[in-house]
């Protein structure tokens, strides 16, 4: 069990190198929450800052990883993962399966880091949201 195991190094993602993610210290943790937790039916999330997310399906076994969508420039990285988490619960209640939520939160919580504030964020969800059903990302 990893909350009772000795601290393992952390897996550290570095540009241009090929990681395994399955190994990270967040999807390793997922993991062991879900086993100690016992939900069958749980979704369990971690952001990871500019490395992006992971997460893991307790009904299917199914895990995921998002990478952070790259910005040109850091305004304000508060409540980035804030942001995250809210487009990832209002995307799975829209339908949307693990992965997508995954890649649309990535992509709010991109558009937060590039401002101060909350203010257009919900267009930046709908311009996701859009974009992902024509096909374009």
């Amino acid at each position: 069990d990893l909350l009772e195991a000795p601290q393992a190094p952390e897996v550290v993602a570095e540009k241009g190198t090929n990681w395994d993610w399955h190994q990270h210290v967040g999807l390793r943790c997922l993991r062991a929450l879900s086993k100690r937790v016992g939900s069958t039916k749980a979704v369990w999330v971690c952001t990871w800052g500019k490395l992006g997310a992971f997460a893991l399906d307790a009904a299917t076994g199914h895990e995921f990883y998002e990478p952070a969508v790259a910005v040109h420039k850091v305004v304000e990285s508060a409540h980035a993962g804030d942001t995250f988490i809210a487009a990832f619960i209002h995307s799975t209640t829209k339908g949307a399966n693990v992965g997508g939520a995954l890649h649309l939160s990535s992509a709010v919580a991109g558009h937060k880091v590039g401002q101060v504030g909350f203010s257009g964020l919900g267009n930046a969800l709908r311009n996701v949201e859009y974009q992902e059903e024509e096909g374009e990302i």
